[in-house]
């Protein structure tokens, strides 16, 4: 997808084309729906709105390292595609192995950088509003307000013991781990953050 499209469809064009004000809320929800009617249109019926909505943000921090944009710009949409990633792996399915591979690199990265400790990564309160939008556009059931993410599930020593284990589902490259456990890892950090 070009850049514009996306960009327009929330609000990003001159300043001729549109009127803002603080006393006009913007919807958030409603704007996402819309950019996925459309893009489902545009791709037909493989279309999957959660990998779509993921690849954007990947897509915007590509583009904000790429162009030399303030190193906060891209850490938030990476921070906010791999907690995604966990909140959609139901309806990620026939993407694991991309979610899996890029959550396990982001978590050794961010460990280094210490962004991540003891294996949880913790949204800001702007992530956390988009993430729950997104859910709710499209219709995706999670704890709204979570700003913690247990990716534990992902470290190299939970990989090595799944294959020992022989938990690499059939069809897979990588050890990933059930729906049933990324869930029950959500839900383990949402109580951690209380």
């Amino acid at each position: 997808m070009e850049r514009g499209r996306f960009y327009q469809q929330f609000g990003e064009r001159n300043g001729r084309e549109q009127s803002f004000s603080l006393d006009k809320p913007v919807d958030l929800v409603g704007n996402i729906r819309t950019l996925i009617q459309q893009e489902r249109a545009r791709q037909g019926k493989n279309f999957n709105a959660a990998w779509f909505l993921r690849k954007e943000m990947r897509s915007i921090m590509h583009t904000a390292t790429g162009q030399n944009e303030p190193l906060n710009k891209g850490l938030f949409f990476d921070d906010l595609h791999i907690a995604w990633g966990l909140v959609a792996w139901d309806e990620l399915e026939d993407h694991r192995d991309t979610v899996y591979s890029e959550t396990r690199t982001y978590l050794g990265v961010m460990q280094s950088f210490s962004r991540v400790r003891e294996g949880r990564m913790q949204l800001s309160p702007l992530e956390v509003t988009l993430l729950d939008t997104m859910a709710e556009a499209i219709g995706i059931e999670h704890t709204p307000g979570q700003d913690t993410f247990d990716l534990s599930l992902f470290s190299s020593t939970e990989a090595m013991a799944r294959i020992r284990r022989g938990q690499v589902p059939e069809g897979h490259m990588y050890p990933v781990p059930t729906c049933e456990e990324v869930k029950r890892a959500i839900s383990t950090s949402t109580d951690a953050g209380k």
